[in-house]
């Protein structure tokens, strides 16, 4: 579940440190992006290596697993 955060003092604090060691060319300014806030209780990442697929998986409680197919 995704939720909008629109506090100003949030979006100022999350643009500050985002740009902190930032070059110039992409400091964000407060309000010029749209900020979440996210439930994850799963996540899977998987890249391709030399022959083979390469499958990460987190779930909430379970912690990180990897598998090659």
């Amino acid at each position: 579940m995704a939720q909008e955060i629109t506090d100003p003092g949030v979006t100022a604090a999350v643009a500050a440190a985002m740009s902190a060691d930032a070059p110039p060319e992409e400091i964000a300014a407060p309000g010029s992006f749209e900020l979440f806030r996210l439930d994850v209780s799963e996540v899977v990442v998987v890249r391709v290596g030399e022959g083979h697929l390469l499958i990460e998986s987190w779930q909430e409680g379970r912690g990180v697993r990897t598998a090659q197919r």
